[in-house]
């Protein structure tokens, strides 16, 4: 029998796995080169977690183009990673008065509203990326994460509803979450059937 970690152990954060700067992983394997644009270089080094050359070549590209949202954006990604929280928003408010139609920019700035324990902000700017992009699961599991953390159990149960629709191979972690979220409301039958949905996943992988 396959050891299972009790579902209350285990970390709700469904998308940590994913890095903060989705957008920088098709730069990971590449080089930075002279030839490069401004943008391809700075995605380049941050993908290579360079972060303060990023950083001076994001600023180079608001320099030359004010408009460009993605400067901004690469400044909010940098100073996240900086741990830099409150200049990482005001980078990301700067992107999206550029562009209020960024899906992940929303996002992006959720992520930095949950650093600084804003909640509430957190929560509505994830409900603008779903607006935005309603079939991309993961700001759905973004957003179950933080009604978690705010004790609304039932709404981000609702979500991973909503997110089990949309991924075709679901993660047994999604289900004892689940299963944890029904314990803390009392319902031990459910939260003893999302146990055993994970179960199986596992048992299937073994």
């Amino acid at each position: 029998m396959c050891w299972r970690p009790h579902p209350l152990l285990l970390t709700f954060a469904l998308g940590v796995a994913v890095s903060f700067q989705m957008e920088a992983v098709a730069f990971r394997y590449k080089t930075p080169e002279k030839t490069d644009s401004t943008l391809a270089r700075a995605k380049t080094l941050l993908a290579h977690e360079d972060v303060e050359e990023a950083a001076r070549e994001f600023r180079k590209l608001i320099k030359s183009e004010p408009q460009n949202f993605e400067g901004y954006l690469g400044i909010a990604d940098c100073s996240y990673l900086q741990n830099d929280y409150l200049k990482a928003r005001e980078s990301a408010d700067k992107a999206l008065k550029l562009n209020p139609k960024s899906a992940e920019t929303f996002r992006r700035r959720g992520k930095i509203n949950e650093k600084l324990n804003q909640l509430v902000p957190a929560i509505e700017d994830y409900t603008h990326a779903i607006a935005l992009s309603p079939n991309n699961h993961l700001y759905l599991s973004d957003r179950a994460e933080v009604y978690s953390k705010k004790g609304e159990y039932s709404k981000a149960i609702a979500d991973l509803d909503k997110y089990l629709k949309l991924v075709k191979s679901p993660n047994p972690r999604t289900f004892y979450a689940r299963s944890a979220l029904y314990a803390k409301l009392g319902k031990k039958a459910q939260a003893d059937a999302e146990r055993k949905r994970g179960d199986m996943i596992i048992d299937r992988n073994y």
